[in-house]
Order: structure tokens, then sequence, then C-alpha cells
């Protein structure tokens, strides 16, 4: 496919924060949702052991997760942690 922003490319740019000629780039949400060009999230499919993973990349996040209904598909063992986490989803 080919993106309908490729055709002039001097057409296209415009001006980022910093006052240089920069594409401003766009980071989605797995799900509904509007974009926030400040957001270091990053969304993907990949396909990991013959199963397809939507993942959520977070470039500043400190700590992974993985469903246990996912971890079952990949064949690995869920194992309690030493240490608890409180995690807190977003509406």
């Amino acid at each position: 496919l080919r993106s309908q922003n490729r055709g002039n490319q001097t057409r296209n740019k415009t001006r980022n924060k910093t006052g240089g000629n920069e594409v401003a780039a766009k980071a989605y949400a797995i799900g509904g949702g509007g974009t926030n060009l400040d957001s270091n999230v990053v969304t993907c499919t990949f396909l990991l052991n013959n199963c397809y993973a939507s993942m959520l990349f977070d470039s500043g996040a400190d700590r992974s997760f993985v469903s246990t209904t996912f971890s079952a598909l990949l064949d690995v063992a869920p194992f309690t942690l030493d240490t608890s986490y409180a995690v807190e989803l977003a509406d």
C-alpha cells in the first residue's frame, strides 16, 4: 500500500515544537482512543511461537506483564513473584 502523504515530502513537513522541519510521529493505544504526540508508546502485532500477540511498548515503563491466558498459549507456566505490584488500568 502506498501512503497518501508521500507525494510531496517538502509540502508534508510540519514545524515541530523546537522549530525544526521534522514530520510529527503518532502513537496509538490498543483499542479505541485518540493519539498523544508526547507519548512514547508503540503498538504492534508479533508472531511469537506461532501465536499472534498484540503488544504495547512503553519506553517509560519499568515492568512488563503478560496475561496468564497468553502465557498458556506459549506453554509458559506462571509463577508467584517475591514482590507484589499495584497495576492501574486507565479508562
